[in-house]
């Protein structure tokens, strides 16, 4: 009887596994998600603009800014002060109509000023540093549409004011529209009194408009 001896089996030395580098992928995406000083620069102007035209809700920054993320969102989209009627709802709630306009034009012109929207119906630059034109010889704007357009100022116009106060002239400028005015006048529309600033022409004519008169001439006139 032949005896075999004992092999002790060989231990073959482990393979390595390759490690497959570390995706930047996640990196990349925490790094996009971080919110850019331009992206909170914005929010601040847009807090800004809410609280200077709603003072109701000035004192309660969280809600304001609440707002600001809502108008924010969807401020690629608007091209008009119409177009803030939904994102403004929280803060528009209650307000009259005869109000609403007015306080539309405040925050469009606010969020055009701040560059958040774009305002399309503004004159480029070259345009605005020509010397201004002179007032269209034609009425751009004839009497019996303006009648029709501001049917409503016109009938709540006080009665002891008398007719409307918008010249000929007035009429017939193309308008080149300043908000600079000075506060504490009559509109020449609804007679209004204007509270910290009115809207006239840079071109001279002599028009002298509350903000929601403005407005409305600019948009529907």
């Amino acid at each position: 009887q032949v005896t075999v001896p004992y092999l002790k089996p060989l231990s073959l030395p482990k393979r390595a596994v390759a490690m497959a580098p570390r995706s930047k992928a996640s990196t990349r995406v925490k790094a996009k998600g971080r919110p850019g000083s331009k992206d909170i620069k914005q929010k601040e102007a847009c807090v800004a603009v809410i609280a200077s035209a709603f003072p109701d809700f000035a004192d309660d920054s969280s809600f304001c800014e609440e707002v600001a993320i809502e108008l924010l969102a969807t401020a690629v989209g608007i091209s008009s002060a119409e177009g803030l009627k939904d994102p403004l709802q929280m803060v528009l709630a209650g307000r009259e109509d005869e109000n609403l306009s007015g306080v539309l034009a405040e925050v469009f012109r606010g969020l055009t000023d701040a560059g958040i929207i774009e305002d399309r119906n503004l004159v480029t630059e070259d345009v605005a540093d020509q010397d201004p034109a002179p007032a269209a010889t034609q009425p751009v704007l004839s009497e019996k549409r303006f009648l029709k357009t501001f049917s409503k100022e016109l009938k709540n116009r006080e009665r002891a004011a008398g007719a409307h106060e918008v010249s000929a002239e007035a009429l017939a400028c193309l308008h080149n529209w300043d908000n600079t005015g000075t506060g504490g006048m009559r509109c020449q529309v609804c007679n209004f009194e204007t509270k910290d600033k009115s809207y006239t022409c840079e071109f001279g004519c002599g028009v002298r408009l509350c903000g929601s008169c403005w407005w409305k001439w600019k948009e529907k006139a």
